[in-house]
């Protein structure tokens, strides 16, 4: 049941990061504003991965969330009801948010600090040896 609610909560992490990418594509008028939004994910991430913490990841998601939905006051923001495919704006952010969560894991795994191997390999013989 942990790692339902560990993978709620890293998606609703995630969603004003695509949302903040679907602002930016609408403001640009092309797939740069993906692009950006990416970016900026990508940055994010691995700077919370380096800290080993996700205190930059929900950092970064409120500065992203407050970006893009102090632009959802504006009125033509009612454009984007047609704008993304056959998807209304929420479910191709939570599409979004779902393939940046897969992106974090990814990113995550990759810069995991490596066990040092030959530490571990020394202490188990040097135990070995011993007599009691």
């Amino acid at each position: 049941m942990k790692i339902v609610q560990f993978i709620a909560i890293i998606l609703l992490l995630a969603f004003p990061y695509s949302y903040f990418a679907m602002f930016i594509q609408y403001e640009v008028g092309n797939i740069l504003g993906y692009v950006t939004g990416l970016i900026v994910f990508i940055i994010v991430t691995v700077w919370a991965a380096l800290q080993r913490q996700l205190i930059p990841f929900i950092l970064g998601a409120l500065a992203t969330m407050v970006t893009s939905y102090a632009y959802a006051g504006r009125p033509h923001a009612n454009d984007w009801e047609t704008m993304f495919f056959s998807f209304t704006p929420a479910q191709y952010s939570l599409l979004l948010s779902i393939i940046y969560v897969v992106l974090m894991s990814i990113l995550f795994y990759v810069l995991q600090p490596k066990k040092n191997a030959s530490s571990y390999r020394s202490y188990s013989t040097s135990r070995k040896r011993r007599r009691w």
